[in-house]
């Protein structure tokens, strides 16, 4: 059980900072026309592992595996 839902989390690390650093048209959400810079995370994960793939102009440019 998580401390808040995706969607109010997201808003606090994505569409508020965007749009209070005037960015807001373009960055900040995921949908069609927006640029697609984004980290993709591993729910249940903590914190630098959680990161599995990172998303740059809509490609990935980092791939994380686990450790082993």
């Amino acid at each position: 059980m998580g401390i808040m839902d995706f969607d109010r989390a997201w808003k606090l690390v994505s569409t508020y900072p965007a749009k209070a650093a005037g960015i807001g048209n373009s960055k900040g959400s995921i949908a069609p026309g927006w640029d697609a810079d984004f980290i993709l995370v591993k729910p249940n994960e903590n914190y630098i592992s959680a990161i599995a793939s990172v998303y740059i102009g809509g490609r990935e440019v980092a791939k994380f595996q686990p450790n082993l």
